[in-house]
């Protein structure tokens, strides 16, 4: 929690009517469709972590979960099915930002580690 939203009192901001911008260069993976969709049909609409329905539909009548790399490709980790899940919305930014991340990781090697290969 950061300080400002530990706080027990916020004053209404100001906010900015006109915010700066800067420009951003980023890096990004070439991925292999083949394991999305591979994962994704694995998954068979059900988040790989929670055990849920995946929560909406696409516009193309799809199941919405996202593939998640469980040794994240920016660490060295590969674009495989075997480090590969498919998570609800909620479950893939726990993976990320959740204090139990790592535990998380954990449970889905336990519960479907017979297609995860650990990076």
């Amino acid at each position: 929690m950061s300080r400002l939203s530990a706080r027990a009192t916020i004053a209404f901001p100001k906010g900015i009517v006109q915010p700066k911008h800067t420009t951003r260069t980023t890096i990004v993976f070439l991925r292999d469709p083949g394991v999305k969709a591979y994962v994704l049909r694995r998954a068979g609409g059900i988040c790989e972590a929670c055990d849920f329905p995946a929560p909406f539909k696409t516009a193309l009548g799809g199941d919405f979960l996202e593939v998640h790399h469980l040794k994240p490709l920016a660490e060295g980790g590969s674009d495989r099915a075997q480090n590969a899940v498919a998570l609800c919305p909620n479950c893939h930014r726990a993976m990320h930002h959740a204090s139990d991340a790592g535990q998380r990781t954990e449970r889905l090697y336990a519960k479907i580690g017979s297609v995860l290969i650990p990076e």
